[in-house]
């Protein structure tokens, strides 16, 4: 599954869907200080997505480094970040993940 994004078709993006063979989805979930970032791989199989590997990265060159020792240039791949562009508060962490820490 392969999402063509273009802002220019609609507001806020239009999605276009392709289905690809070999799809890989990788999930990324950056953290700041001293905390470890978290890795995920999702592989396309014949009867949905599989779960591969996940992994902590201290640092941008060791998510780098796992980047490049599991996916190939030629290989179709998703790859979703979850980080912050502005971090408003002293403390680094977002309502809603104290909410979800309480709660869980």
């Amino acid at each position: 599954l392969i999402l063509f994004v273009s802002a220019q078709q609609g507001f806020p993006f239009t999605l276009w869907l392709k289905q690809e063979k070999r799809m890989h989805y990788i999930g990324i979930d950056l953290a700041w200080a001293n905390n470890p970032s978290g890795l995920c791989w999702l592989r396309q199989a014949d009867n949905g997505l599989q779960w591969v590997e996940s992994a902590l990265a201290f640092s941008n060159a060791e998510v780098l480094s796992w980047l490049d020792a599991r996916i190939e240039a030629h290989e179709p791949c998703v790859i979703a970040v979850d980080a912050p562009l502005i971090i408003g508060n002293a403390t680094g962490s977002r309502h809603a993940e104290k909410a979800l820490g309480k709660r869980y």
